[in-house]
C-alpha cells in the first residue's frame, strides 16, 4: 500500500449518502476521513424534520460527531442560529453551509449556488452568524462553485471568505451555470489556493485513481469525491494503494443495503427505486453494463429485481477485475 496521506472525505449526495448508506458504507469500506451529510434546510419551525434527525442523530452505526459534519442550506441568520444550537447539543464541532447545489429550485429561493450572486448579502449573512458559531464553540466551513455563471465572479466571492476564520473552503470549480456538464476550472482552482486565507478542498470529477493522483500532485490538497465514490465504493482504498473494487463485497454491500432501505421504507418495492438510483452509478464501472443493466431498470417487484441483479452479474464483470 502507498503513503497516501492525503485526506478524502464523501460529499453531501442528496437522495443517495443517506445515514443508512453512510452507515453500510464505512462498514465495508472503511478508511473515510469524513461524511458530509445532504442537506439540511432550517425553516421557520424551529426544530428539524424527523428525516433530517435521521440523518445528525447519534448512534452505534452512525460516523462520530469528529467524522460527520452536518451540511446546513440556508440564506437566513434565525434559522442558522437555531440549527448550530441543536447541532451542539448534539455534539458537532462544525457545520458546513451549502453554496453549491446548482439545482434550479434551490437557488430560486436564493439558496445554494443562488447565494453567490450578491457577494455582499452573502458576506452579510456570514457576519451574522459567526457570533452564533463562536456562542456555540462551533467552526464553519463552507462547500462553493465559482459563482453563478462566469468564473471571475469568485475574483469577488473568495475576500468575502477570506474575512472570516471558516476551517475550510470546499471548492468545486465549476460555475452554476456548468452543472455537472462543462469541464472543472483547474486554472481557477490553482487561483483560488493562492489567494484562500482558509485551506482549500478540492470537490469534481474525481472517478479514478488516476484523478486523484494528478489534483494530488498539482495542487497538494485535500479531496472531496461523490459521484466517483457512487460509482466506485472502493474508490479510495485504491487511490490508497488497496485492492480494487471486489464483485463479492459489492453483491453483498448492495444486498445488505437494499434490507436496510426496505426496512426503513416500509416495504421492498419502496427500497426499489432508490436502489435503481444507485445502480445507475455503479453499473458505470462494469463493462458492457448498458445492455446487462436492461432488467435492472425494468424491476417493479422483489423478485424481478433479484434475478435482474443475477443476470446482471453473470453478464458482466468489474472494469479492470
Amino acid at each position: 500500500m502507498n503513503m497516501d496521506r492525503t485526506e478524502y472525505s464523501f460529499a453531501p449526495m442528496e437522495g443517495f449518502t443517506t445515514y443508512i448508506y453512510r452507515a453500510i458504507h464505512e462498514r465495508y469500506f472503511p478508511g473515510i476521513d469524513a461524511y458530509y451529510t445532504p442537506f439540511l434546510s432550517p425553516s421557520g419551525n424551529g426544530c428539524f424534520t424527523p428525516k433530517e434527525m435521521r440523518e445528525i442523530a447519534p448512534g452505534p452505526d452512525s460516523p462520530g460527531s469528529s467524522r460527520l459534519v452536518p451540511q446546513l442550506m440556508t440564506r437566513t441568520p434565525e434559522h442558522f442560529d437555531w440549527a448550530v444550537r441543536d447541532l451542539a447539543e448534539l455534539g458537532y464541532p462544525e457545520v458546513n453551509l451549502n453554496l453549491g447545489c446548482p439545482s434550479g429550485t434551490v437557488c430560486a429561493k436564493g439558496k445554494g449556488a443562488g447565494q453567490l450572486r450578491d457577494p455582499q448579502l452573502l458576506d452579510r449573512f456570514l457576519d451574522a452568524v459567526m457570533p452564533m458559531l463562536e456562542r456555540e464553540h462551533m467552526t464553519l466551513s463552507v462547500k462553493t462553485r465559482l459563482g453563478w455563471d462566469d468564473p471571475e465572479e469568485f475574483r469577488d466571492i473568495l475576500p468575502v471568505f477570506n474575512r472570516y476564520p471558516l476551517t475550510r473552503v470546499i471548492l468545486h470549480p465549476r460555475v452554476r451555470a456548468d452543472q455537472y456538464r462543462e469541464p472543472v476550472r483547474l486554472e481557477a482552482f490553482e487561483w483560488a489556493l493562492s489567494e484562500s486565507r482558509a485551506p482549500l478542498v478540492y470537490n469534481g470529477e474525481i472517478r479514478t485513481v488516476a484523478d486523484a493522483q494528478k489534483i494530488t500532485e498539482r495542487f497538494h490538497v485535500p479531496i472531496m469525491i461523490g459521484r466517483g465514490l457512487l460509482a466506485n465504493l472502493a474508490l479510495v482504498r485504491e487511490i490508497r494503494g488497496g485492492e480494487k473494487l471486489k464483485e463479492d463485497e459489492l453483491r453483498h454491500f448492495l444486498a445488505e443495503l437494499y434490507e436496510a432501505y426496505t426496512e426503513a421504507y416500509g416495504s421492498a418495492n419502496g427500497a426499489l427505486c432508490r436502489m435503481k438510483d444507485l445502480w445507475a452509478h455503479a453499473v458505470t464501472s462494469f463493462e458492457d453494463a448498458p445492455k446487462a443493466a436492461k432488467k435492472l431498470w425494468k424491476a417493479k417487484n422483489r423478485a424481478e429485481y433479484e434475478s435482474a441483479v443475477e443476470s446482471f452479474f453473470e453478464a458482466t464483470r468489474l472494469k479492470n477485475s
